[in-house]
C-alpha cells in the first residue's frame, strides 16, 4: 500500500522481468487495510501471506514485498507446496553473493555490513576476494558515512578504495543498498538482485 509500487515494479520491468502486483495491495493506503495488524513490515512473515496467495493464482514461485516507504525488502520463495519466508540475514547473504557475481572486479569490491548482520555475509565476501567492512553500528547512516569517507578520503576503517568500488551494503533488518549513488537502504536495488539470482 506504499511507495514500493512506484519503485520496485518499474525497476524489475525495465530489467526484463515479468511482474504481477497483488491488486489490492498495489493501491496506496496509509491505513494498510489488507495487512495483518496493519503493520506493513516485510520483516513480519504474515505481511507476505496475501501476496503468496496471489502468487499461487498467477503461478509464480517468488514474492517480494516492501515497507511503506520502500526502503526495506521482504521475500518468499515457493518450495514444493510451501512458501518459505526469507529472513533479513538470508536476504543479505543472497544479495551480497549476487552483487559480487555481477561486479566487474570482485577482488576490488567493497562490501559493508552492520555488526548485527550475519557473519556469513563476510565469509561470502571473502570467498570472492572482496574487501569487507563489518564492524559498523546498527543503522544505514553508518554505511552512508562509510561511502562518504571512501569518496572524500579514499579509506574507511582501514579499507582503502573509492565509492565506485562499493558493491553492496546490508543489514539484517531487510535493508539493502546496491549503489554508491544512494546513501540509504533501497528496496528496488535489493529486489533487482534477488530477481536476478532467482532467474
Amino acid at each position: 500500500h506504499g511507495s514500493g509500487t512506484w519503485s520496485v515494479p518499474p525497476v524489475l520491468r525495465r530489467a526484463g522481468f515479468e511482474v504481477f502486483e497483488e491488486p489490492e495491495q498495489a493501491v496506496p493506503d496509509g491505513r494498510f487495510p489488507t495487512v495483518p495488524g496493519r503493520a506493513a513490515n516485510p520483516e513480519i512473515p504474515a505481511c507476505m501471506e496475501k501476496a503468496c496467495v496471489f502468487a499461487d493464482q498467477v503461478n509464480c514461485t517468488f514474492v517480494l514485498g516492501t515497507d511503506p516507504d520502500a526502503d526495506r525488502i521482504g521475500a518468499c520463495v515457493k518450495l514444493g507446496d510451501v512458501w518459505r519466508f526469507l529472513t533479513g540475514n538470508e536476504i543479505a547473504v543472497l544479495v551480497v553473493y549476487q552483487a559480487l557475481r555481477r561486479h566487474p572486479s570482485p577482488e576490488n569490491a567493497i562490501v559493508i555490513r552492520t555488526e548485527v548482520t550475519s557473519s556469513l555475509v563476510s565469509l561470502v565476501a571473502k570467498g570472492f576476494g572482496a574487501k569487507i567492512i563489518d564492524s559498523l553500528l546498527v543503522g544505514f547512516k553508518y554505511i552512508g558515512d562509510g561511502l562518504q569517507k571512501l569518496e572524500e578520503e579514499g579509506t574507511f576503517l582501514g579499507v582503502r578504495g573509492c565509492a565506485q568500488d562499493f558493491a553492496i551494503g546490508v543489514e539484517e533488518s531487510h535493508g539493502v543498498l546496491t549503489t554508491d549513488q544512494i546513501r540509504d537502504k533501497d528496496a528496488a536495488g535489493g529486489a533487482l538482485m534477488l530477481a536476478e539470482l532467482a532467474a
